[in-house]
């Protein structure tokens, strides 16, 4: 386990701007949520991308595969 802290804040103000920041970057303006339909594929820049999922339902499947591309 571990903990996420802002260096140089208090625990408590560590954990308001986290929860501030949380909140601004699932806000409309930065979110994408894709409803999945069969043969459906997402590309996304790794490394200019936040990304997360919720849960997986009940008999669903979550499949990854793997591309990478070096410019």
């Amino acid at each position: 386990m571990f903990e996420v802290r802002v260096p140089g804040l208090p625990p408590h103000e560590s954990d308001q701007f986290l929860a501030k920041l949380d909140a601004f970057l699932r806000g409309p303006r930065f979110t994408y949520q894709h409803r999945w339909t069969v043969g459906d594929l997402l590309v996304i820049d790794n490394q200019r991308t936040l990304h997360g999922r919720t849960a997986i339902g009940a008999g669903g499947i979550r499949v990854l595969f793997r591309g990478q591309i070096t410019f």
